[in-house]
């Protein structure tokens, strides 16, 4: 209730009054706050920002928790060195909890100590009670791929922040527990308006397009031959791959991706691997290693492989007169994003065949969903920052059916590349204080950079020296989005003169500009020239994190080192692949490059062979014979100044299966939108042999799996291995949905796969 304290003229006013004065507005901003708002454990107005590599500052704003408004009157910084992970490459999502907390405050006030001669003290007496906000901090588990922590639902998450073992990596607000503003709701609720009064003119329309129909009923066809248009209809749509997302009496799927099917059933021995695939009777995922770790030949720096070299200057820009200091430009925060070098899947083996739904990726929409469905490794989810359209790969990049994604498939071998060398699946982004300068200059012939040389004219008294590689954008200008290397040098190693940058070897293409840049808090200064001393490229600068500004005479100094290999010709041996009782199937994926005018080739050798063999058609046979143990090797072919390259960190993985000769494959509930007491299924399949392959399609309603009244068989007349399974189920329960199910065995290693099914009610 809402209450008001009277005071009349001549009263003595008392304690207990002038304390109940501040109760009734507590009172009624808790019944505001719990009738009006009554959010359950959200914030308003706060927000998360960083401070440094290790701590966050909390900015001041409310919690809300049902009838309770708790308020943050100023920021306070939380220190998450603790929390960091203590494993080099391991990084921990942490969660920022505020908790609501009563305070209260204290202060001197005269007390009166003799009621007869009135003698006042002062005293410490409680004179505020705060609501106020305190932080705690939940961390999850730390690892390579860490999962955020499981927050109870009496908690109020602000952020989440990932930390690696240099500080932190990334912010995120938590959007689902903000309190909205009745501005905002009232914005929602004036959409929803306007859109349901389009649904009620759009339901009026089809009441009377209903009644028109409903009085012209008498009038249809014969059912017999809607149904033949009907299927002709169906067929149309499928060969220009038109399907509605809302629910029809015919349900297409080309078993790309698992999405519509039902992979958790208990039943489930099957997999969705462009077409619907036998289970593994056996599988094995190992990480692909050298055989000998300190082979000679190879040269692994920062878990990239080449094959041995020396470095060498390739590009040189020096005799500046001048000295810049560094720290003089504007202090700045920025948050580039290093893109990984993109990755490449080789899959091999009699069970490997070419399904020619691929052509579905596209136009069922799932051009974005491939790349993680046939370059991804187990656990790994990708998510598409962005598309290059610059560059090399751009004209793969601007074509919808590729999205820079280019696959070589032919029966037994599988290859799936990336087109451009640093893709956007994989990417890290990082937080640099300090200030930043740089340098650009147009590459004009392929290379792989291992570092860069950089005169330092002086050293101050502290302060570390970050470097980043970037691609620059059409602007000429360094693309914060787009980093490929880094590299930290501490002041303890700068000194007056050459200073060394070493990068883990990144391959930079012809034609494209690249930058380098320096970002530090130190007073140091480095060489540089005039007049446009280099005509390539110019320096630049950042002024306010945001804004990179060219110079159009003067150039740092500079040299550029980059690959010398000792051979034209390497091979690597690498821990043989395993499988108990037998290999018929073998996936190698790994990130790398090999640029034009180089190559990679695996090549394996079964147990108890001598001969090794290429990962071609025609040795695929060879995996018949079950070997338990295949020994594998790398062939690295270049020039004495380009090679090709693979990384060998915990996503290059190699590995090995074996099918099981039964298959069950079920989907999940197909809906109709409509009631139906009949149903037709087919099953397009592929590599099929008489001899040694059954195939059955059941359908499952009502809770009951059911068998076909009518079963037929179609041989492709263009392809002797190609079926067309007919199932027909006719006289069940009336029914809206159902579910189908896929059965089939082998005799020996071939086997038959879905291409794709067609389900439509009758």
């Amino acid at each position: 209730m809402t209450k008001r304290k009277i005071f009349n003229q001549n009263e003595k006013i008392v304690s207990q009054d002038v304390t109940a004065i501040g109760q009734h507005v507590f009172e009624s901003v808790e019944n505001l706050t719990g009738d009006v708002a009554g959010y359950p454990h959200h914030y308003a107005s706060v927000t998360v920002s960083q401070d440094g590599a290790t701590k966050v500052v909390i900015n001041p704003g409310r919690l809300l928790v049902f009838d309770k408004l708790y308020d943050l009157d100023a920021a306070f910084t939380v220190d998450l060195t603790e929390r960091l992970p203590l494993v080099l490459g391991d990084t921990v999502w942490v969660a920022l909890l505020l908790r609501g907390k009563t305070v209260t405050e204290t202060a001197l006030r005269p007390v009166r100590t003799n009621v007869d001669t009135g003698a006042t003290d002062l005293q410490a007496v409680a004179k505020t009670e705060h609501l106020t906000v305190e932080c705690f901090v939940q961390a999850g588990i730390a690892g390579p791929t860490p999962l955020k922590p499981t927050v109870a639902e009496t908690e109020c998450v602000v952020a989440w922040v990932k930390l690696a073992q240099t500080g932190i990596q990334t912010i995120e607000m938590e959007g689902k527990n903000r309190a909205r503003t009745l501005y905002e709701v009232e914005g929602r609720v004036t959409i929803l308006e306007a859109r349901m009064e389009a649904i009620e003119q759009v339901a009026a329309t089809l009441r009377t397009d209903l009644s028109a129909i409903s009085a012209k009923q008498r009038e249809a066809v014969r059912p017999e031959i809607f149904n033949q248009v009907r299927l002709d209809v169906s067929a149309l749509k499928r060969a220009l791959r038109l399907f509605e997302n809302d629910p029809r009496a015919y349900w297409y799927d080309s078993a790309l991706v698992p999405d519509r099917w039902d992979t958790q059933n208990s039943l489930w021995l099957a997999r969705i691997k462009e077409g619907i695939r036998f289970g593994w009777a056996s599988y094995r995922d190992m990480q692909l290693a050298l055989l000998n770790p300190a082979n000679p030949d190879v040269i692994i720096r920062n878990n990239l492989m080449l094959p041995k070299f020396t470095e060498k200057v390739k590009l040189s820009v020096t005799g500046g007169t001048g000295s810049k200091t560094i720290s003089q430009i504007v202090h700045t925060v920025i948050t580039p994003v290093r893109r990984e070098i993109s990755r490449s899947s080789v899959s091999y083996g009699p069970v490997v065949q070419v399904c020619q739904n691929q052509q579905d990726w596209a136009a069922a929409g799932l051009a974005d969903s491939r790349p993680g469905q046939t370059l991804a490794v187990a656990g790994e989810t990708f998510n598409v920052v962005g598309q290059s359209t610059d560059g090399i790969g751009g004209a793969w990049n601007a074509d919808p059916a590729s999205a820079g994604h280019k696959n070589y498939d032919v029966q037994s071998v599988s290859v799936s590349t990336w087109t451009e060398v640093y893709w956007d699946y994989v990417t890290e982004t990082f937080g640099l204080n300090g200030s930043v300068i740089g340098q650009t200059w147009l590459n004009s012939q392929p290379m792989i950079v291992t570092g860069f040389r950089i005169p330092f004219t002086r050293v101050g008294g502290d302060g570390d020296v970050h470097l980043v590689l970037y691609e620059c954008g059409a602007s000429g200008l360094p693309d914060l989005n787009r980093a490929i290397e880094r590299v930290t040098v501490p002041h303890a190693n700068l000194a007056v003169g050459m200073v060394t940058f070493p990068i883990r070897p990144a391959l930079i293409e012809p034609g494209k500009r690249y930058s380098w840049s320096l970002v530090t808090t130190g007073n140091h200064a480095i060489a540089f020239s005039t007049d446009n001393k280099f005509a390539q490229g110019s320096s630049w600068l950042m002024t306010d994190g945001a804004v990179i500004i060219g110079s159009p005479t003067e150039d740092y100094d500079f040299e550029l080192l980059g690959c010398e290999f000792a051979s034209t010709r390497t091979v690597v041996e690498f821990e043989p692949l395993t499988l108990e009782n037998g290999i018929t199937f073998m996936r190698l994926v790994a990130s790398g490059w090999a640029p034009s005018g180089t190559s990679q080739l695996w090549q394996w050798q079964p147990q108890g062979d001598t001969q090794w063999y290429d990962m071609s058609p025609e040795n695929a046979d060879i995996l018949y014979g079950l070997p338990p143990l295949i020994r594998l090797r790398l062939i690295m072919v270049g020039t004495t100044d380009l090679a090709p390259a693979i990384v060998l960190d915990s996503k290059a993985r190699g590995e090995t299966g074996r099918t099981r000769g039964d298959m069950r494959a079920l989907s999940k509930s197909i809906a109709f939108g409509l009631s139906t007491t009949a149903v037709t299924v087919d099953l397009i399949i592929d590599r099929w042999k008489d001899a040694e392959h059954t195939a059955a399609v059941k359908l499952i309603s009502g809770g009951v799996t059911r068998t076909p009244t009518a079963t037929s068989i179609w041989q492709d007349p263009e392809n002797a291995i190609r079926r067309r399974l007919t199932a027909t189920f006719t006289g069940i329960p009336t029914t809206t949905s159902a579910a189908v199910q896929i059965e089939g065995t082998k005799t020996g290693v071939d086997e038959w796969f879905g291409e794709s099914v067609f389900v439509m009610a009758d």
